[in-house]
């Protein structure tokens, strides 16, 4: 058996079962530029986080938002927001 037709075969088996082929394009690390690119794309995210603040802008937006609204009223629900979280799971 050729290694096209195993890879012909493998290919319908894995359609068969549900997944289907998906190539995509990926940066090549070897590439000459491709650790100057990387270097500039992280000092780039490093100047936004420290120059940008979406969680105050966030947290601005969403104060002038809720501030309008009533308190939502859980019992009136009949619900519990609260009940079954574990507050532990989130300690550092």
């Amino acid at each position: 058996m050729t290694s096209r037709v195993r890879v012909i075969e493998h290919r319908k088996e894995m359609e068969a079962h549900g997944y289907r082929l998906l190539q995509i394009w990926v940066p090549d690390e070897s590439h000459p530029t491709y650790l100057d690119e990387l270097d500039r794309e992280i000092e780039s995210v490093n100047r936004a986080d420290a120059s940008d603040r979406p969680m105050d802008w966030i947290d601005e937006i969403t104060q002038d938002v809720l501030a309008d609204e009533p308190d939502f009223d859980w019992d009136g629900l009949g619900v519990d927001p609260y009940r079954g979280f574990d507050p532990t799971i989130f300690r550092l």
